[in-house]
């Protein structure tokens, strides 16, 4: 009785694990031992790329909405009347430039592309228009594309597809291109709905992922599955000198509310009138 206890113990560790890493190599090792029944999980935002302009980085969320919202509640002062939030911060999204957490990432997808290992990008991203963007996936597969990371291998064959709303949202999630789109819902349960629409059961799961919370949503979702999963908490972003300067942030928005141009952190601390 105790040997089977002990087994099932064993067992339950091995399905579910989670590890904190702020770079790249814990992962890389793991992946070795990973085969054509494993399938592998890229988080986005701040795990493949992030944003080069501080006020754009998801850590400066709160700061980026309170003067966006100022430049559209007054658009005498700033000129752009058929403005709102989506719209605003599409503008953002398509002018300001990002840049690679670790460039050691694209030969690693490469090798396991090569591998024919399923690989995927897995964001919790919002799926259909945003403002002037008419579909925030194809921006996203052609965004990753620029940077020589292209996930459709993984189901060459499976263009599109979106999986059944998941309650109570309502959503649906959205793959296209080897691009998964959670569409603003829980990682996990969409990740159980697409495998489920694509009729494939991995072994392994293998997550890489910025956010501790969404790692911890699919780790959940996998439980009881016979799935073995390892995710990686990925830090290396966290890690980054970070500062915001509210006066060039204030000046960048309002240069976008009236102008629909978006301006550098570089360019913005050239142009302030304060600099001069």
């Amino acid at each position: 009785m105790l040997r089977f206890v002990i087994a099932i113990l064993l067992l339950t560790s091995l399905e579910a694990r989670i590890l904190e890493t702020s770079d790249l190599t814990l992962f890389e090792q793991h992946l070795v031992d990973c085969d054509q029944r494993s399938l592998v999980l890229f988080d986005v935002d701040n795990t493949l790329i992030f944003p080069k302009d501080q006020v754009v980085r998801s850590s400066a969320r709160k700061v980026w909405k309170k003067h966006a919202q100022d430049t559209i509640e007054n658009p005498a002062v700033y000129g752009q009347e058929h403005w709102n939030e989506p719209y605003f911060f599409g503008q953002m999204l398509t002018q300001a430039e990002f840049e690679i957490v670790d460039p050691r990432v694209v030969e690693l997808i490469h090798s396991l592309q090569q591998r024919e290992i399923k690989t995927i990008a897995f964001t919790r991203m919002s799926a259909g228009s945003l403002g002037s963007i008419p579909s925030m996936e194809d921006w996203r597969i052609g965004h990753l594309k620029s940077y020589d990371i292209d996930f459709s291998p993984a189901f060459p064959l499976l263009h599109e597809m979106k999986t059944a709303s998941l309650a109570p949202s309502g959503r649906s999630a959205v793959f296209k291109q080897g691009v998964l789109c959670a569409n603003v819902q829980d990682k996990g349960p969409v990740l159980v709905a697409f495998l489920d629409c694509v009729g494939w059961r991995p072994s392994r799961v293998f997550f890489l992922d910025d956010r501790l919370d969404y790692l911890q949503s699919v780790e959940t979702s996998l439980e009881g599955t016979g799935i073995e999963f390892i995710g990686f908490h990925y830090t290396a972003v966290e890690q980054l000198p970070s500062y915001l300067d509210e006066e060039v942030a204030r000046y960048q928005l309002t240069h976008l509310a009236q102008t629909g141009l978006w301006l550098s952190d570089e360019e913005a601390v050239k142009r302030l009138p304060s600099a001069s």
